[in-house]
């Protein structure tokens, strides 16, 4: 799933490099669509992930104190999103370089760059790379979630507390002016941490609604679709979209594992453990961190002033490829520099 999502990520990017000239084939234009629910499943994974082996420890290790069960806990999850992100910004930095001309390198250039991107990064956008907000936001959000269950024992009050937590970042960050994107996913985390917790009985109910849950699939699709609509537009966004937009954001991850797994979906995945289709599909989950964070610096790289490729197809294709070798290759060989 992580390495289907990352694809579409980098198709959305690409389609942001296209002349209104050009022919959009439809996987770019499908990936421009769907990229918005696709970081909304991602949230939903890491809250759902972090509660679910909260969960499994506890069981695990039922005798253990809760202070020793959480020692070390955020330092090793903020150090293994910060690694690959101080990783990638040294090379992100290097990539433009490359692109630019490396006779625009100096000591002076230099020092303008870096200074600019603290300047930018009080406004929440980062340039090398672009997609790190992303990772600084799920830091945010770690932390939220070790403050909310650290010294909390019951899961309902720490939840709610994230929850609360959650709505107080959304407020500050929405003050400071930051981009929409970074308000729109932190309670997909929560909703992915509620979902681990009461999952059977979530489940349980939603399926007895279960026409009504496919019904309601038609509002929030046609809600959705008309955010996407509004995120490529240059008019302002009227808020009655940006909230429906919004709703169908964070409704939409949950309503697509649950009815993944009621109609099987999730369970011939798991029992399909042959097949290069498979194989393929847990290679992309492999490199799913390399590509999301690399594969930018090829859409700069293969438009800029050095390099140009003018073909669509031709542009698309060598983006794509570059970033799954470099990923791999980073995976394969600078594993210990990347990950944490």
């Amino acid at each position: 799933m992580k390495g289907f999502l990352s694809l579409l990520i980098v198709g959305t990017h690409l389609r942001a490099f296209l002349a209104v000239s050009e022919s959009v084939p439809l996987w770019i234009r499908l990936s421009s669509l769907l990229t918005p629910l696709a970081l909304g499943l991602y949230f939903f994974f890491s809250g759902f992930g972090l509660m679910t082996q909260m969960k499994m420890k506890e069981e695990r290790l039922p005798d253990v104190q809760q202070e020793e069960r959480w020692r070390g806990w955020l330092p090793r999850r903020l150090w293994g999103l910060l690694k690959p992100f101080l990783f990638f910004f040294i090379l992100s930095f290097c990539f433009e370089y490359v692109s630019q001309g490396l006779h625009t390198l100096s000591w002076e250039s230099l020092g303008s760059k870096l200074i600019n991107v603290v300047r930018m990064s009080r406004y929440g956008l980062f340039r090398y790379p672009p997609t790190a907000w992303f990772l600084v936001e799920l830091m945010v959000l770690y932390v939220l979630f070790f403050v909310s269950f650290r010294w909390i024992r019951s899961k309902r009050v720490g939840l709610l507390i994230l929850t609360l937590l959650i709505g107080a970042f959304i407020f500050v960050i929405g003050r400071l002016d930051f981009p929409t994107f970074w308000l729109r996913y932190p309670f997909v985390f929560a909703l992915g941490a509620y979902y681990a917790y009461v999952e059977d009985k979530v489940y349980r109910n939603l399926i007895r609604f279960l026409p009504v849950v496919v019904i309601s699939l038609i509002p929030l699709g046609w809600w959705y679709v008309k955010g996407t609509q509004g995120l490529t537009s240059l008019d302002p966004t009227p808020w009655s979209q940006a909230i429906t937009f919004f709703l169908a954001t964070n409704i939409l991850p949950l309503l697509v594992v649950m009815l993944s797994k009621r109609f099987g979906l999730t369970d011939f995945f798991m029992r399909k453990t042959t097949g290069w289709w498979r194989k393929a599909l847990l290679f992309l989950g492999d490199i799913s961190l390399e590509v999301y964070l690399l594969h930018i610096s090829f859409v700069y790289l293969f438009r800029g002033p050095t390099i140009y490729i003018h073909s669509t197809w031709g542009y698309i294709l060598v983006v794509y490829a570059c970033t799954l070798l470099g990923a791999y290759l980073l995976m394969r060989y600078c594993k210990r520099l990347v990950r944490a």
